[in-house]
């Protein structure tokens, strides 16, 4: 589990903190939605799609985490 701290200075108005907070809140809600949309699809193609696209299906989750998060 990975925590991921983001500091912003007190003397930021929190107008501009809740702006920045919600933006990544945002942006990792596309990104997790990347991922779903991505497992979901490639978990409906049938083995022999899969083996066509030269994917396993042991592979779809790492798949989709680099379609999503760029890992």
């Amino acid at each position: 589990m990975a925590i991921v701290t983001d500091f912003v200075p007190t003397t930021t108005p929190i107008k501009a903190r809740f702006g920045v907070w919600f933006a990544d809140f945002i942006e990792a809600s596309q990104r997790r939605q990347v991922y779903r949309t991505t497992v979901n699809e490639l978990q409906g193609l049938s083995n022999a799609e899969l083996a066509d696209l030269g994917i396993g299906r042991g592979e779809i989750a790492s798949l989709a985490s680099e379609a999503a998060y760029d890992k």
